[in-house]
């Protein structure tokens, strides 16, 4: 049962600190997608297209 409680403990750690990355991933792509109402043709942001 301790056994138990400790690889609980760490699973929950861990998935804090994935929600912890996840966040700031999110944070730091956010600028760089944009709300779906607020994006531009390529034409218009200055992007060359595929």
């Amino acid at each position: 049962m301790e056994v138990k409680d400790t690889q609980i403990k760490e699973l929950t750690e861990r998935a804090r600190e994935t929600n912890i990355l996840i966040g700031g991933l999110q944070k730091m792509l956010s600028p760089l997608l944009g709300a779906p109402g607020e994006r531009r043709p390529p034409s218009e942001s200055g992007d060359l297209g595929a």
